[in-house]
């Protein structure tokens, strides 16, 4: 009967409606943190990122270690995992400051336990830390570090700490960063150490700012006015929000269209 057909279109409109509220629930749910799942911890990595935890209590840190079978560890301590040995490489902007490829360069710590990992990483002037467990450290800046733009534009290979100095107050969340410059009165550029991909966007005491690609990497360029800045990069990738905007336009074309057939069942329908 049509009163049976309508009842069954009902329980699909809430059906489908129940499914949108799930898929939305379940893309800011934090299921990694989630008690019930297993993941993989290895003990060195547990141990040498407690180490250099304990040894930066507040410093986010950027980490290399062959492989990724235990990022689960990083994630824990707050750390990123540095060069994950995938098999495709992510292309970035076009360059706009810097001729040299800035995405290759060194992350600022590693860790290597076997002698396979310690031969790799003295070849690239790694040094171990005095009393750490197997942390190794390079003459290399850190996440995110300010540099003069002479600098970038009068060097064709990689950039050191001793060229650079550290920001501010540093705020890392995976699509937002957040920190403050020092103040000077040359003109530099603050550079963090993530892929210039299309969809990322800086602001500099809330004001939009000029992205630019620095060999590859997050950059802009800060004004000479002897004033500490507030620079922010965010990611918003323009057409993962036009698909979530199609996605639900979709869900709600198809629940009005269910509504619609069901009003024009017949009274007598059998």
């Amino acid at each position: 009967r049509k009163s049976s057909l309508r009842n069954i279109m009902a329980w699909t409109f809430a059906a489908l409606a129940l499914f949108a509220a799930w898929s939305v629930a379940a893309g800011w749910q934090d299921s990694w943190r989630d008690e019930h799942i297993t993941v993989f911890t290895d003990p060195p990595d547990e141990i040498c990122m407690a180490w250099l935890r304990e040894q930066n209590p507040d410093a986010y840190l950027n980490v290399w270690r062959l492989g990724y079978d235990a990022v689960y560890t990083y994630i824990e301590h707050e750390a990123r995992l540095d060069r994950i040995e995938a098999d495709f490489h992510m292309l970035p902007l076009d360059y706009t400051l810097s001729y040299h490829d800035t995405t290759r360069a060194l992350p600022e710590y590693a860790f290597a336990w076997n002698q396979g990992d310690r031969d790799y990483l003295t070849f690239f002037a790694y040094e171990p830390l005095e009393a750490s467990p197997h942390v190794w450290e390079p003459n290399m800046p850190g996440y995110v570090y300010i540099t003069p733009v002479t600098t970038l534009q009068n060097i064709l290979g990689p950039i050191f700490r001793d060229q650079t100095t550290p920001p501010d107050q540093l705020q890392r969340e995976p699509d937002h960063i957040r920190f403050i410059t020092p103040a000077s009165d040359e003109e530099r550029v603050a550079v963090a150490q993530e892929l210039a991909y299309p969809g990322w966007r800086v602001r500099v005491d809330d004001e939009n700012a000029k992205l630019e690609s620095v060999g590859g990497l997050l950059g802009v360029i800060l004004p000479p006015d002897s004033q500490p800045h507030d620079v922010e990069f965010v990611y918003r990738p323009v057409w993962l929000f036009r698909g979530a905007v199609i996605s639900v336009l979709t869900l709600i074309f198809c629940m009005l269209y269910i509504l619609h057939l069901a009003r024009r069942i017949p009274e007598n329908y059998e």
